[in-house]
Formats: C-alpha cells, sequence, structure tokens
C-alpha cells in the first residue's frame, strides 16, 4: 500500500506551502472542525482543489467532514468482512482508474454497473464503494488537474432504473458539487440509452449549474468523447485506443481495495473521535451548527 508524500506534493505544486498546512492544523484543533488526524496530504489536496485560497478550503474540509458525520451509512463499517453488501457490490459494479491520464493531466476514471440484475444491484453499498474508491485513489495518487469521470449507460435497463434511490443520487451529488477534495472536471456519459434518460430526469434537480455544464452525453457508438479526451486514453470499449481490459482494471480495484483495508480502519477511527465531538457539541448547545441543520435535508426519503 503506497502513499503519494507531501514531499512529492510540495514539488509538484510551487503554490502548496507547509505555512498554509500548519494555518489549517491550527484552525482544526482550535475550531475542532473535522478530525484531527489529518494527513499533511490530505490538507495539501483540499488546498489544491480549491486554488490554494485558505478561506474556501476551510468552508470545503468543514463540509466535507460534517458531512461524513451526518451520513455514517457511506463511510462506516467500509469493511468488507463486516458489510456483506458492500463485498458483494465488488463484484457486481466497477469503478476503474485508467492507466494514462488526459492530456491535461487529468485523472480518468470509467464507472460502470457491472452487473445489471436488479435482484444484485444495491444502490447504497455502490455509492459507498465510489467514495472508498476515490479516498484510495487520492491517498495513492495524489492532486491532478481534475478528475474526468466515463459513466458507462450501457448495463441501465428499465428494471435496474427502478432501484435507483432519488435520496442516495442526491447524497452524491451533493459530496461530489460541495465537498470533495479533487475537481469534477467532466462527466461523460457513454452509450445513453432511454433507461438512463429517465434517471437523468431523477437526480437533474440536484445538479447545481457549475456542474451541469459539465456533463456530456454520447450516443452508443459515437466517436464525440474525442473532443474532449485523446483516443489514446479511451478504453476500446468506447472506441478509444487503449487496450488494458475491464475485466483486467476491476481485479485491480478490487485488490487495491482490500490492501487499503488498514488505511480505511484507520480513517474510520478518526471519523467516529470526530462524530463523538460533535456529539458532545450538540448536547452543550441543543442542536448543532446551522452546517449540520443544512445536512438534515439529505436524511434518507
Amino acid at each position: 500500500m503506497e502513499l503519494i508524500s507531501i514531499e512529492e506534493e510540495l514539488k509538484k505544486n510551487p503554490q502548496l506551502k507547509l505555512d498554509d498546512i500548519k494555518l489549517l492544523r491550527d484552525w482544526i484543533d482550535q475550531e475542532k472542525t473535522a478530525p484531527t488526524s489529518l494527513s499533511d496530504v490530505q490538507l495539501a489536496l483540499f488546498l489544491h482543489c480549491c486554488d490554494y485560497d485558505l478561506e474556501t478550503t476551510k468552508n470545503t474540509i468543514k463540509t466535507n467532514y460534517r458531512w461524513r458525520a451526518e451520513q455514517p451509512d457511506y463511510f462506516t463499517r467500509r469493511n468488507f468482512t463486516l458489510d456483506s453488501g458492500l463485498a458483494h457490490s465488488l463484484d457486481t459494479v466497477s469503478f476503474l482508474l485508467l492507466p494514462k491520464r488526459s492530456t491535461a493531466d487529468e485523472l480518468i476514471i470509467v464507472a460502470r454497473i457491472k452487473d445489471n440484475d436488479p435482484k444484485s444491484f444495491l444502490m447504497l453499498e455502490s455509492v459507498k464503494l465510489f467514495f472508498m474508491f476515490m479516498d484510495m485513489v487520492l491517498a495513492k495518487h495524489g492532486s491532478s488537474n481534475g478528475v474526468v469521470i466515463i459513466y458507462d449507460c450501457e448495463p441501465i435497463t428499465f428494471a435496474l432504473a427502478r432501484k435507483c434511490q432519488i435520496s442516495t443520487l442526491r447524497a452524491l451529488l451533493h459530496f461530489l458539487q460541495e465537498a470533495v477534495s479533487f475537481k469534477v472536471n467532466a462527466i461523460h456519459y457513454m452509450n445513453v440509452n432511454a433507461a438512463f434518460n429517465f434517471v437523468f430526469q431523477l437526480f437533474k434537480p440536484f445538479v447545481a449549474s457549475g456542474l451541469i455544464n459539465k456533463l456530456h452525453f454520447h450516443s452508443p457508438g459515437s466517436s464525440t468523447i474525442f473532443a474532449d479526451l485523446a483516443p489514446n486514453s479511451v478504453p476500446k470499449h468506447f472506441n478509444g485506443e487503449e487496450e488494458t481490459s475491464f475485466v483486467q482494471m476491476h481485479e485491480k480495484m478490487k485488490e487495491g481495495l482490500k490492501s487499503f483495508q488498514p488505511w480505511f480502519e484507520k480513517e474510520e477511527a478518526s471519523l467516529m473521535t470526530f462524530m463523538q465531538s460533535l456529539e458532545l457539541e450538540k448536547q452543550q448547545n441543543g442542536d448543532l451548527s446551522e452546517t449540520i441543520g443544512s445536512f438534515r435535508q439529505l436524511d434518507f426519503d
């Protein structure tokens, strides 16, 4: 389990300053806005994502960890032995980091449903697995010029679409738009079909204007994605030239996530300590902050 070091982040990002990391750590210690055990690299990723603006970085960190605390279904029991649904989802959905970055130094992620039997698809656990996957990718690869997500709509059927939970879609979009430590530069929906269009109408109301302009829709067999991505970085499945098979990348995903189990356990222990401090704050103040109150709107239907 190799993690990127703060020295590597400093080398590739001249704007990154250790003084800013110290300021953030002092702020967390004083305000109790996030787990105090956040690593220098984690703080550096938030700074990079927020263009090194300290106030924006603080708000994003606060939103991220308050949201994690308020939505434990996604961020606790991240253990394939304890959570059978999570272990099951390892074989039903794929989140794949492509070997090549874009020409703009963006990480490219493919997301697809591997088993589209509606009885096999567990939506909450699939989203939970996506969050785990992205935590792992960031811990291993560090900062980039953003993330491009390619979502394969081909496996989506109307039977599968009926299993979509609006509350889970809403939670996923909120986190992607407001709280992550990476920039979502584009989402390409490949092989768009009628079933996906049905799902899109469900989550479209929760897509902010800043993200809606980053969504791109591609018909089956089209090559329109190459207006944004070089063919050599796109898998053959989407008419590109990248030859690594989805089967190989899926197995690599499974092995990587399983090897990261100690990291996930350490992160969860820190989150649990943070959640306890928030509960104590709630007891002392009668309620949590206005920020916490806003997250209650995300409770499951």
